[in-house]
């Protein structure tokens, strides 16, 4: 049986009311994925252990309430608090770019003026907006994910083409 590449969702960050219910961090907007998945993996003790879903509500700042089929209450959430959560990879919905999110991180950002600026660490959420940081030299800046900055994405050369605005680099 081939193993399936997972890709890391968020966390299990605490229990929610008395039924079982579980409050989940989650590392990227993926409401709709979520909505569309019948199981989930959680890390068990170093193994992925798939997990059906009973119900999926997205909350605002990037949470959600998610019920497990086998968990009914309060006590039961205590052996899936601090838990991370997985998805299968081929589950992410890809957005408008045609690329994941998660995806974006080992990217080269090549700005039209500046040339290659550097790699891409992590995609951050900050309020308002995501921020890419960056590995620049010594430096690790953060560059504003949006459609101002951001001309396009090539997926297959790992490019994520820019315009930065002059001295955003300086600061």
């Amino acid at each position: 049986m081939r193993s399936k590449s997972l890709v890391e969702l968020g966390k299990i960050v605490k229990a929610h009311g008395l039924k079982g219910d579980l409050s989940v961090q989650l590392l990227f907007e993926a409401e709709q994925t979520i909505e569309e998945l019948e199981s989930v993996y959680l890390d068990m003790n170093g193994k992925q252990i798939p997990f059906f879903i009973e119900f999926f509500n997205p909350t605002p700042n990037k949470r959600a309430i998610l019920r497990l089929e086998d968990c009914q209450s309060l006590q039961e959430t205590a052996k899936y608090i601090g838990k991370t959560i997985f998805i299968p990879e081929e589950e992410l919905l890809e957005d408008d770019l045609d690329v994941s999110l998660h995806q974006l991180i080992g990217f080269t950002l090549v700005d039209k003026t500046l040339g290659t600026v550097g790699t891409v660490l992590e995609l951050m959420e900050m309020p308002g907006q995501y921020m890419l940081k960056l590995k620049a030299g010594n430096l690790e800046p953060l560059v504003p994910f949006n459609d101002t900055f951001i001309l396009r994405i090539d997926k297959e050369g790992k490019r994520i083409e820019a315009d930065l605005p002059e001295g955003l680099l300086d600061l």
